[in-house]
């Protein structure tokens, strides 16, 4: 294996007790075998087994807290701001003499309503964290953004 990327896509107080839906098993057992694994990963790297290792965290609008105490909870280890996309999976008014096309339609209507973070929004976010982000978006692709902190800190140290 040469690489690892641990996705997150909310804290987990995000969720209920346990993840209806998924299985009922407590939220706790996740937090700890995720937790674990990160810890696996960046001993892994420090002994030079892993090349690389990044968490990544999917950005939406209303999250924004969840990524600084993401960032916070990992330290060093490379992260990653993808922009997200609210999917909206079912909708519930969706008759059966609706065409695939009319389907659609509507269905881009609802997501107008959740439109995802913008580059300019991901990047004031990357600032708040003070540290160097990968940034992926549909429109750019991924770039690597040094936050304005960590410019700023790392003109400080030079002089």
């Amino acid at each position: 294996m040469d690489k690892v990327a641990i996705d997150y896509k909310t804290r987990w107080e995000g969720f209920p007790g346990t993840w209806e839906g998924y299985c009922n098993t407590p939220k706790e057992n996740y937090q700890n075998n995720v937790r674990r694994s990160i810890d696996i990963c960046k001993k892994a790297v420090e002994k030079n087994i892993l090349a690389e290792f990044e968490v990544v965290v999917t950005v939406f609008p209303g999250n924004e807290k969840d990524v600084r105490e993401i960032s916070e909870e990992i330290g060093k280890i490379p992260l990653v701001l993808q922009q997200g996309e609210h999917k909206i999976a079912v909708m519930r008014d969706k008759t059966s003499d609706m065409t695939n096309g009319e389907y659609i339609h509507k269905k881009r209507n609802l997501q107008e309503y959740h439109p995802p973070l913008t580059l300019a929004g991901i990047k004031k976010l990357a600032d708040e964290l003070g540290r160097t982000v990968q940034i992926r978006t549909r429109e750019i692709g991924e770039v690597s953004y040094e936050s304005n902190r960590s410019r700023r800190a790392s003109r400080k140290r030079q002089r």
